[in-house]
């Protein structure tokens, strides 16, 4: 039974156990159970089934997705020799691959929860690419079994595209906020173990790039890259920076090696137990394993280089410099939360996107009661700094991580919402969305801002704005958050109460503030005041 570090059992050991004494299952790889092909079964032979695939192409798209994920899922579950079965998932890898980018498509940005139709889609992804990691899995348990045989390079080949496959099953996960699958991080420990006890893990894969650039071509490499790409909590990002994020770490691989001796301790060194279900994390395995089963990784050169990292426009596999910031602050802060949340119940209305929450503060202000219908969020607990809470709807919402976010909690109507920012989204595999809100400020005050342009030139158009006094600002600091990114440090903007409103007061901005979010935020400097001090103390 796979349980948490303390506990698990010490797989790797019991393999060579087993092995030693020729019992039936020699390896902890999850596979299907196979059966002998009858009559009426799906083919077995290579050419039988490529013969079958180039039926399927002139089938409607929703058929040949069809087919394809039934062949694959009846291949796998049909006796067959190690070299034809690699021969043929081979042959289904192909097909796979051009399938899952539409498939993808349907489910990056996604409202959620996910109506029926994106499950669908996200489901029959997952299927493809676990169907494919069983196709080279089963190869490979064959030869450990000695029912079959390989060479040498077809079975480094047939362990790293199954740990391929697990590393962008995990990635469409990730993908959709939800948790990697149960047990996928044991097959990829066993699978790299397996490379080892090869001396294959630094071994170049040369058709390891043949779709795209998106994995490293070799099996350590490949490794490190999910391992920085799994401690780099994907569910603080968005979905559509996923993918140049695993591009980029694939790319800073070969800098991160797995070391079998620990490093000087750093703020940026993770371990990993090979002969466990767990991936690698900043905790210590050392404590509950044999130390010959743990390797090191020391983030700091991938870091360095990170940080180094010159943003590209054109090169969509570049991280932006908003994207290192965060993944810089999340590998170097893995301490625990200082303000501890206190678990609490109760409704909550909620509304995302900086012209949502612009548009309802500005009614709450002229007095409309906004937030007395609940759109179905529970609170789950709270800090003074933030709240967790819990969908209770099958409703669909426009959520992304870094956006701004309006909260009335019903059991505190009369303070009125507060503002936030969405800092991390989980999926729960049971399909339940909780979300994690760093807020802001309780007091937010919509206004309209221009750009102010000195010497008489024509006047800028004017932005939906929202002013406020950050949570944790020093005294008598006021922020603006805009709804454009037109605006830059040391601009003179003017601020009006409304869009028709002719009265406004002058400001400067006098100080970029980064909260890693979708919008631009400015610390303000009042310049001169042209009307009575209306607008200074908004907030």
């Amino acid at each position: 039974m796979w349980e948490s570090m303390g506990k698990v059992q010490d797989t790797i050991n019991r393999i060579a156990r087993r092995h030693r004494h020729n019992a039936t299952q020699a390896i902890a790889l999850i596979i299907p159970t196979q059966k002998k092909p009858g009559k009426n079964s799906f083919p077995t032979s290579y050419n039988a089934v490529a013969k079958w695939l180039t039926t399927q192409t002139s089938a409607s798209y929703h058929d040949q997705l069809n087919g394809l994920t039934r062949a694959l899922q009846h291949s796998n579950r049909l006796s067959n020799s190690a070299t034809e079965r690699l021969k043929i998932t081979t042959l289904f890898d192909t097909q796979v691959t051009a399938v899952i980018p539409s498939l993808k498509k349907q489910c990056i940005d996604a409202e959620l929860p996910y109506t029926n139709e994106v499950n669908q889609s996200f489901d029959c992804s997952t299927t493809l690419l676990r169907e494919m990691a069983y196709g080279y899995k089963i190869a490979i348990v064959d030869v450990l079994l000695r029912r079959s045989g390989l060479h040498r390079l077809d079975r480094v080949h047939a362990i790293y595209f199954a740990m391929r496959c697990l590393g962008e099953l995990g990635l469409r996960y990730a993908q959709s906020y939800q948790p990697w699958p149960a047990k996928c991080w044991r097959d990829i420990n066993t699978l790299y173990w397996l490379a080892e006890k090869e001396g294959a893990s630094n071994d170049e894969i040369l058709a390891a790039n043949r779709k795209d650039g998106l994995f490293p071509p070799t099996i350590g490499q490949l490794y490190t890259a999910l391992a920085m790409f799994h401690s780099s909590k994907s569910s603080h990002l968005p979905p559509a920076d996923m993918e140049q994020l695993m591009a980029a770490l694939s790319r800073l691989a070969a800098r991160v090696p797995l070391q079998k001796h620990r490093p000087p301790s750093t703020d940026t060194l993770y371990s990993t137990a090979l002969n466990s279900a767990n991936a690698p994390s900043s905790h210590r395995f050392c404590n509950y394993t044999a130390e010959d089963q743990v390797r090191y990784l020391e983030l700091a050169p991938a870091a360095r280089a990170l940080s180094e990292l010159q943003p590209s426009p054109s090169d969509k596999n570049t991280l932006s410099r908003l994207q290192v910031q965060k993944i810089l602050h999340i590998w170097g802060n893995q301490r625990q939360r200082h303000a501890p949340r206190a678990i609490s119940n109760g409704a909550a209305t909620v509304h995302t996107g900086f012209k949502e929450c612009h548009a309802l503060l500005q009614q709450q202000r002229d007095k409309h009661n906004v937030f007395l219908k609940s759109n179905g969020w529970q609170l789950i607990n709270r800090s003074d700094d933030g709240l967790c809470l819990r969908c209770k709807t099958d409703q669909p919402h426009n959520l992304h991580v870094g956006d701004l976010i309006s909260c009335q909690l019903h059991e505190n109507a009369a303070a009125g919402p507060s503002t936030g920012i969405v800092r991390w989204i989980n999926v729960s595999h049971s399909r339940d969305v909780q979300i994690g809100i760093e807020t802001l400020t309780n007091r937010g005050r919509p206004v309209i801002c221009e750009k102010h342009l000195a010497g008489g030139k024509a006047r800028e158009p004017r932005h939906e704005a929202l002013i406020f006094k950050p949570a944790a600002a020093r005294e008598g600091t006021t922020a603006i958050i805009l709804s454009t990114d037109q605006y830059r440090l040391g601009d003179s903007v003017r601020i009006y109460d409304s869009y028709h409103s002719e009265t406004f007061s002058s400001f400067k901005l006098a100080e970029a503030i980064d909260y890693d979010a979708t919008f631009i935020c400015f610390r303000i400097q009042r310049v001169a005041v042209e009307t009575p001090e209306e607008l200074v103390s908004l907030v």
